[in-house]
């Protein structure tokens, strides 16, 4: 589902089989599709292309929260408990290399983080969460998206 209610389940058919494979009963991801590129940076893809299937074999579900987990609620639990059962979710999948990934945390330094990451390596920006805090569904002083602009240089 999309952040505003719209089912994506028929356009991304990987993303959903290898979902419906997960070893849970039920779980409830926080993610974004991307296309993945050869170089391994990814970056989001354009809807039109997707749904016309093209990169379809280089969309990846880089899966950065779990919100629920077989009938448990985890948004109380903080951001560090939560992408704990994640990683081990994935893990406990056997496929690192297919298309849902774990979007692992970096810890600390976030400004230097930025200033050397995103352009490098082709992302759209970095979501910071307070790594105590609770899930919360809206973005706040707990939880930004700090955007990579490029701009040519004049």
């Amino acid at each position: 589902m999309s952040r505003n209610g719209r089912d994506w389940t028929d356009n991304f058919p990987a993303v959903t089989k290898a979902a419906g494979g997960l070893p849970v009963e039920r779980a409830m991801l926080d993610g974004e599709v991307a296309v993945l590129l050869p170089d391994g940076t990814n970056e989001l893809p354009g809807f039109a292309d997707v749904l016309s299937g093209a990169h379809s074999d280089q969309l990846v579900y880089m899966v950065f929260d779990l919100l629920h987990l077989n009938g448990r609620d985890l948004t109380a639990a903080r951001l560090e408990d939560r992408k704990s059962a994640l990683a081990a979710v994935l893990t406990s999948a056997g496929d690192a290399s297919g298309p849902l990934r774990y979007s692992d945390h970096v810890v600390g330094h976030g400004p230097d983080f930025f200033a050397k990451g995103p352009a490098r390596l082709g992302i759209e920006g970095i979501i910071s969460k307070r790594r105590d805090a609770p899930y919360r569904g809206t973005r706040s002083r707990e939880w930004l998206k700090v955007k990579c602009v490029k701009r040519r240089r004049s």
